[in-house]
């Protein structure tokens, strides 16, 4: 008789579930066909990583973690992050009697903070110190256009690269005042909204966890009027789950400050370009000597040490119920 696969669920991969027990040394073919299928199971879910491995590595809770302990009364959001900067929510909770998911509905607010203060104490960290005084007060350097060629002819505006390094040590100590200053100044030029994140021709059941755009200016006194950061509500949904374990909620809360901060530096990116003279249209700038030019991925790089992808590598599809289960860090590209 054929041995049953594991059933397709989230279920089976929560972070109350055991390790799956090896079989005994007398065990027939079936048992250990089925322990194999089991094991094939998770690594295919749990981006390569059987949960046994991961109990071990102690990434993975059967018992209550200690909650966020965010607020902590001593944090404070900077602008952009305040309530008056995110779009008013279209998209009703579950079947609407919870409101929309919406800043402005307490509901929502206080499912979001602690993601949000991890995202201010990020971004005023001592690791983001360098890396904001180089793109934001550094000038940009140009890439010879033969090493970068980015598929612009090669007379058009947008051919072209740059990159940008950090300025020695006592400089950047002794401007961080100037820092605050960027990133205080980023809330005129940076919206944030919660939706649905279109994912045509993409495979059925991907999940763009979030999406940076920027608005060409429609006046002469500005290189462009806003970003828009959208966090897609699939990722936000788990937030509001009263059956979840408290490792599954901080793991959702990282995952959802991950994402905010992520595409935030690419709305910084935007808005500290144009002080560049970077068109709108143009590639983002590379941190020193990284071999791709995506500032999101060099934020995590440099101050989460890789760039940081669920566990649950079905995440989006319609067995996944939008939990991460956990994040794995992969290397970023660079020359080092």
């Amino acid at each position: 008789m054929a041995t049953e696969l594991p059933l397709l669920s989230v279920d089976s991969l929560r972070h109350s579930v055991l390790p799956t027990p090896s079989p005994a040394g007398n065990a027939g073919w079936d048992e250990l066909h089925r322990f194999q299928l089991h094991q094939a199971y998770q690594r295919s879910q749990l981006f390569g990583f059987t949960i046994r491995e991961l109990d071990d590595l102690g990434c993975w809770s059967q018992s209550e973690a200690k909650k966020s302990d965010l607020p902590d009364g001593k944090t404070i959001l900077p602008p952009f992050l305040s309530q008056g900067s995110w779009q008013l929510g279209k998209i009703p909770i579950e079947d609407g009697s919870l409101g929309m998911w919406d800043v402005n509905n307490p509901i929502v607010w206080n499912a979001l903070m602690p993601s949000l203060l991890l995202v201010s104490q990020w971004i005023l960290s001592a690791h983001m110190e360098t890396w904001i005084d180089g793109i934001s007060l550094n000038e940009w350097q140009k890439v010879p256009a033969n090493e970068v060629p980015d598929g612009f002819p090669k007379d058009h505006p947008g051919y072209q690269a740059f990159f940008f390094e950090p300025r020695d040590g006592i400089t950047v100590a002794q401007n961080i005042e100037l820092q605050r200053k960027q990133i205080r100044n980023l809330k005129a030029y940076l919206r944030y909204k919660i939706d649905i994140i279109p994912t045509d021709g993409l495979p059925v059941g991907s999940l763009i966890c979030g999406l940076h755009t920027a608005d060409p200016a429609t006046h002469k006194n500005r290189k462009y009027d806003v970003s828009t950061v959208t966090i897609d509500v699939q990722i936000l949904r788990p937030l509001l789950r009263p059956d979840i374990t408290e490792s599954e909620r901080l793991v959702q809360q990282l995952l959802v400050a991950k994402t905010i901060m992520h595409e935030t530096m690419h709305a910084f990116g935007k808005y500290t370009g144009t002080g560049n003279r970077v068109v709108l249209d143009g590639s983002e700038p590379f941190f020193r000597d990284e071999e791709i030019s995506e500032l999101g991925n060099s934020w995590e790089n440099g101050t989460l040490g890789g760039v940081l992808q669920s566990l649950n590598k079905s995440i989006g599809n319609r067995f996944s119920m939008e939990l991460a289960l956990g994040l794995a860090s992969v290397d970023f590209l660079n020359y080092i």
